[in-house]
């Protein structure tokens, strides 16, 4: 009796090792981020040595003073990204130009899945997030010469599948930038705009267009993002756009920034599935860019209501 049962509790224990070592195998289950971080994302188009470049990153960052990003993950995803339209585009060594006939088409990756690749869970919140104004950064930005005389909205890089997009308006003779954010995934769109400048006297003009000063600078500077831009940038945002305030930024040269302005923002909702990706290319009103583009993307952040 007293040797069964030590057969017994041996190949009990047996039994249990070999569990313990079959869930060591298992992939560890992602957790929720501490409660004062946020969630984000951002994709970022441009031209190195004469060649186009789309990456994408999925971050977590904390709330402080300053705020830091805690976790990233950084994908190049230019090897999703084809050319479509009934033309070519032009690479010079640091920026791309268009004629208004092509565009570049990319695929955004899941958000939630990279976030969870992370080691963390977005909000269960289905197909998109419903997002507190203020409570994260979210922008868009662009080095941009649009084509002189042709009037009209042009998409910079558009991911209007999951809410968000930058554009620039343009007379022919004047521009400004234009950052759509759905206020309801696939409805209404909050549309913040910044001040015009002169087409003829501002090549390669920079925009920026933002929510949360802050936060803005904290993953900018992370990813050296907007290094592009004047450093002036930087303290003008952080004591100027805050809380429920978006704020604009326009550089007609790398040292003289041309104008600012600051607006009333609203909460908005971000997909979270991924999806189509376009550089110079709206999908819902068909329009192409028509001009030169340097590097420019879109930044989604969201802290969850």
């Amino acid at each position: 009796m007293t040797h069964a049962r030590h057969i017994r509790r041996r190949s009990a224990a047996l039994a249990l090792a070999a569990m313990g070592a079959a869930l060591a195998l298992l992939p560890s289950t992602a957790a929720a981020a501490p409660g004062d971080a946020w969630y984000g994302w951002g994709t970022k188009f441009a031209v190195v040595n004469g060649a186009p470049k789309v990456t994408f990153v999925a971050y977590v960052a904390q709330d402080g003073a300053p705020p830091k990003v805690i976790a990233s993950q950084e994908t190049d995803i230019t090897g999703t990204c084809v050319e479509r339209g009934t033309s070519t585009i032009d690479y010079d060594t640091d920026a791309a130009n268009f004629d208004g006939n092509v565009y570049l088409a990319c695929e955004l990756p899941s958000w939630e899945e990279a976030t969870s690749d992370l080691g963390f869970n977005l909000p269960d919140t289905g197909e998109c997030m419903v997002c507190a104004t203020g409570g994260a950064p979210i922008w868009g930005d662009f080095e941009v010469t649009p084509a002189a005389g042709v009037s009209g909205t042009m998409p910079i890089v558009n991911a209007s599948s999951v809410g968000i997009s930058i554009n620039v308006e343009t007379t022919g003779v004047t521009a400004r930038a234009r950052l759509d954010v759905d206020r309801v995934l696939g409805g209404p769109t909050t549309s913040y705009r910044s001040p015009s400048w002169t087409i003829a006297s501002a090549p390669q003009a920079h925009a920026l267009v933002g929510i949360e000063g802050d936060g803005i600078v904290a993953v900018a500077d992370y990813f050296n993002w907007l290094d592009y831009l004047d450093l002036n940038w930087r303290p003008w945002f952080q004591a100027n756009v805050e809380g429920p305030t978006a704020g604009a930024w326009v550089e007609k040269t790398v040292t003289a920034p041309a104008a600012r302005s600051t607006q009333n923002a609203r909460q908005y909702e971000m997909g979270v599935d991924g999806g189509p990706l376009y550089i110079g290319y709206d999908p819902d009103t068909g329009d192409i860019f028509n001009g030169k583009l340097g590097p420019g993307g879109i930044e989604p952040g969201c802290k969850g209501l």
